[in-house]
């Protein structure tokens, strides 16, 4: 009796751990699941959120690389007196980040050449995304001019810029599609989904350009 019981015992353990051992490797690598969680990312239902005030960041001025290898002030270079709209994107991400690298070029597009309005995307992947790939990364998007900015650096002063944003996420792929707005001059901060519909993105930038400077 103990024989025959052994084995089928064995194979329901086995089959058992084989499921365990599927369950986790669709979480963790590209398939069905992922492809569905892309989707998602597409529904407007998905990025129908409010958006909130926020108190004005106490912004490091690193000195970080752009998407055509220049050195730049993060503060001094691209926030400093200007209206801006800041976003966290890695080059290999295939969920958020296409759909929000497609919503800036969008906005950069609807904003027109001669803007004010600083663009700045900042790679939370430093150590793969060098100037060239996020140079690469940008022009997938068809976008064109000078005011959108892609940064990318050393992690430690990445990490650090990210975290006086609000931004920080200890898991690249965990990393959340919001974007920071807001105008230096004036002292006004919003936080605002980046999946939502661009329009909505530039009726917010228009109400800061607006805002008085506190000066």
């Amino acid at each position: 009796m103990r024989s025959s019981a052994f084995p089928t015992l064995l194979l329901t353990l086995c089959l058992s751990a084989a499921a365990l051992q599927a369950q986790t490797h669709q979480h963790h690598h590209p398939g069905a699941d992922e492809a569905s969680q892309e989707a998602q990312c597409h529904d407007p239902a998905q990025t129908d959120e409010a958006t909130e005030a926020v108190k004005a960041p106490a912004f490091p001025d690193v000195e970080l690389l752009d998407q055509r290898g220049r050195r730049v002030h993060f503060f001094s270079d691209l926030i400093q007196g200007r209206t801006v709209a800041v976003q966290t994107i890695f080059t290999t991400c295939t969920t958020i980040c296409p759909p929000m690298g497609a919503h800036f070029a969008k906005l950069q597009k609807k904003l027109g050449p001669d803007s004010e309005v600083q663009l700045i995307s900042v790679s939370i992947d430093p150590v793969t995304d060098r100037p060239s790939r996020l140079r690469a990364w940008q022009a997938r998007f068809g976008a064109r001019g000078d005011n959108w900015t892609l940064v990318t650096g050393s992690k430690l002063e990445v990490d650090r810029l990210l975290r006086s944003l609000g931004l920080f996420s200890p898991d690249k792929v965990d990393h959340s599609p919001t974007i920071l707005v807001g105008n230096e001059a004036s002292g006004q901060w919003t936080r605002t989904n980046g999946l939502a519909d661009p329009d909505k993105l530039l009726e917010i930038l228009a109400q800061l350009q607006e805002a008085p400077s506190t000066r």
